[in-house]
């Protein structure tokens, strides 16, 4: 059995307006991760935006959410979430968007005290997991780590890094980047 890890911020749930603004918290997690300190994300928005600690909480998943998920358990492999968030408002989250009972396991920046996309944190999945993320400096940091790794490209932006550690493979929904982490007979 294989594990389909999903970063769950912005790729299984949609950060809506907060969007535009959780690049700031998550520059300053980056800095605590790089200098070896910690704050957890939900403080660490408080802090700097509240605007977006606010909307943490209520986010709603992507439709394509829970079919990406299903996929993946129908497949015989296990969905995990690799998350910068926490465990506990990770876990009422995926209560809230009813997602809870397709993931089996959830795993949180919180548990190493560093930041996506700090090696420690995918070194939390199991050696032969795939990564499916929304965010190219996650599929990055999967790469850099030794995992492999499927860029879900809403957008259909250019790859921002050039030729460096592109993903595995590149989709336009959750659900194509699940159908990709399938592995052969």
């Amino acid at each position: 059995m294989t594990v389909v890890a999903f970063d769950s911020l912005g790729t299984l749930f949609d950060l809506g307006a907060a969007g535009d603004r959780m690049p700031t918290v998550l520059q300053h997690a980056l800095s605590l991760t790089v200098t070896g300190q910690w704050a957890p994300l939900d403080e660490l928005a408080s802090a700097l935006d509240p605007k977006v600690a606010e909307a943490l909480p209520e986010l709603d998943p992507y439709e394509d959410a829970s079919a990406a998920l299903s996929r993946v358990g129908a497949g015989g492999d296990q969905a995990w979430v690799l998350t910068n968030g926490g465990l506990d408002s990770t876990r009422k989250l995926l209560e809230r968007g009813g997602l809870a009972d397709i993931v089996a396991e959830i795993r949180s920046a919180e548990e190493v005290e560093r930041y996506k996309p700090q090696a420690e944190v995918y070194e939390l999945l199991p050696e032969d997991a795939t990564l499916v993320s929304a965010h190219a400096w996650d599929v990055i940091g999967a790469r850099a780590a030794g995992r492999e790794a499927v860029w879900v490209n809403r957008d259909r932006r250019a790859w921002p890094y050039a030729a460096v550690l592109r993903p595995a493979e590149e989709a336009s929904d959750l659900v194509t980047g699940a159908a990709l982490t399938a592995q052969p007979a």
